[in-house]
């Protein structure tokens, strides 16, 4: 289940990078006149999914050490 979980977030990361660096492309050379957070959007988004994710698994891993006793 890891090593699937894995390439799906490989293959998730590998298209952000691809439609960031397209996008970026694009701007620099006149194509669109987006702004630059438009153009970032892919990859402030894979960046704020994972620190979502963080956030709920340290609030939830905390909880259950909170509830353990102490060895």
């Amino acid at each position: 289940m890891a090593a699937r979980q894995l390439t799906l977030l490989t293959a998730y990361l590998g298209a952000v990078i691809a439609m960031t660096i397209t996008f970026a492309v694009q701007k620099v050379i006149g194509v669109v006149a987006w702004s630059w957070w438009l153009v970032l959007s892919p990859l402030l988004i894979a960046v704020g999914a994972f620190a979502v994710r963080l956030a709920v698994v340290f609030f939830t891993e905390f909880a259950k050490a909170w509830k353990e006793p102490a060895t």
